[in-house]
């Protein structure tokens, strides 16, 4: 039995290092991949080889007596080695996520689009848009040029779209700035931000492109800002009214308030909104991260920071047309526990 186990390690190290020979050759993996493929394919055929190797390691930690004690050993190591390249992996993978991220928010900076006229706004709102030509056509005709006594700018950040959107924000005079490739909503935000910012604007508000939210609100949303009550405020369908898309992300959005609560410490009623306004010197501030699910994040991040948070009823109706870009049901819980899980622990 020995002989077999032996002969079958030094055939799949053979065949490791045959893969990891023509995956390098191919232009398919780089030297670090190469180098670390050879010193797995390496040690398994050392091992193979020469079998006492794991009897040493097996009695330096005082194992000999165990039954199969040689086997469990070298399953340990394997475990071991696996899990450390899987950690190696996993850092490269986000290093390079990280880099992409950067390019893409380079490349889109060079679209930035603002018009020529265009002065200091006092709220500037940041719209994430992903194919919401039909919607923005009638939306940003709603919204005011002023809000509680400021100039408004409306900034789109069109996040990859391959409609019409585009054309209709250059139409209606908004500032567009552009992803070239899809990013999710909570990158396009971060741009966004990042536009509001260069132009000096004092209060930001964030407004879905979808039409579910009511421009005619937006004087209570930023009022507690105006009136120095607040930092940051959330638009709350639970204190005002709402059209539930479905009883499963109903249900969702009181379980995540629940949590989101306990954590912070402060009773949310809506941690899924992103109907919010910021007073733009303190949401600079936070860290976020999140490409995606960024509504958690950003509430968790406000605590974490100290900003004054208050939410004001409002109402959320159903997208005016088309269809929602959200996940499903249990990858958007799953995400949202994840985003919510890693804000809290970072």
């Amino acid at each position: 039995m020995l002989v077999e186990l032996r002969t079958a390690g030094l055939v799949v190290a053979a065949v490791i290092v045959l893969i990891g020979v023509l995956r390098f050759r191919q232009g398919r993996a780089g030297k670090t991949t190469l180098s670390l493929t050879l010193l797995v394919a390496t040690g398994l055929g050392a091992v193979a080889l020469f079998p006492d190797t794991i009897l040493v390691i097996r009695d330096a930690f005082g194992l000999q007596g165990m039954p199969l004690s040689g086997l469990v050993v070298a399953l340990i190591v394997a475990v071991a080695v696996e899990f450390f390249l899987l950690i190696a992996q996993s850092a490269r993978i986000d290093d390079n996520r990280q880099r992409l991220s950067r390019l893409v928010t380079a490349l889109a900076r060079r679209t930035l689009d603002v018009p020529p006229d265009l002065g200091r706004p006092g709220v500037a709102i940041v719209l994430p848009a992903l194919n919401e030509a039909e919607n923005l056509d009638v939306l940003l005709h709603r919204i005011p040029p002023t809000i509680a006594g400021l100039g408004v700018t409306v900034i789109v950040v069109d996040d990859g779209s391959n409609d019409e959107t585009p054309a209709i924000v250059r139409r209606d005079g908004a500032i567009l700035i552009s992803h070239p490739v899809n990013q999710g909503g909570g990158a396009a935000l971060k741009l966004g931000y990042q536009v509001a910012w260069d132009l000096g604007a004092p209060i930001i508000v964030t407004m879905d492109a979808d039409g579910q939210h009511d421009p005619v609100e937006l004087d209570r949303l930023v009022e507690p800002i105006v009136a120095d009550r607040a930092d940051f405020v959330i638009g709350s369908r639970i204190k005002g009214d709402h059209e539930a898309a479905s009883r499963v992300r109903h249900l969702g959005i009181y379980v995540f308030n629940a949590v989101i609560s306990v954590l912070a410490r402060k009773k949310v009623t809506d941690c899924s909104s992103g109907f919010r306004a910021f007073r733009a010197s303190e949401l600079r501030k936070l860290g976020l991260y999140e490409d995606q699910f960024h509504t958690s994040e950003t509430i968790l991040a406000a605590v974490k920071s100290g900003l004054r948070i208050e939410e004001v009823p409002v109402t959320i109706s159903r997208r005016h047309s088309g269809l929602s870009k959200k996940p499903g049901a249990v990858r958007y819980g799953w995400g949202f526990m994840r985003a919510i899980w890693k804000t809290w622990w970072r």
